[in-house]
């Protein structure tokens, strides 16, 4: 089974939580789809994300050596935000 992450947030959910609003497990964000003109919330880790954004193929490489960077710098980050908002 593989245990990399496929889905990968082109803005980091430790930001995007800072927009958001407490709901269940997972904070909500409210979001404005343009193409329909709608708006409505949905959890911070269905949005600003697609499949394998990270994912590099580079020869002698892991693919998801960046991917992998990004959430231990992303967990520190969480951390400092959290801190300048309160």
């Amino acid at each position: 089974m593989n245990s990399k992450a496929r889905r990968h947030h082109y803005v980091p959910q430790c930001y995007l939580k800072a927009f958001s609003v407490a709901h269940k497990k997972v904070p909500q964000i409210c979001v404005f789809d343009r193409s329909s003109r709608t708006n409505f919330r949905t959890g911070i880790d269905n949005v600003a994300s697609e499949r394998d954004f990270s994912r590099f193929e580079v020869k002698g490489l892991d693919p998801n050596a960046f991917e992998s960077d990004m959430s231990s710098f992303e967990t520190s980050l969480g951390a400092s935000l959290e801190g300048i908002v309160q």
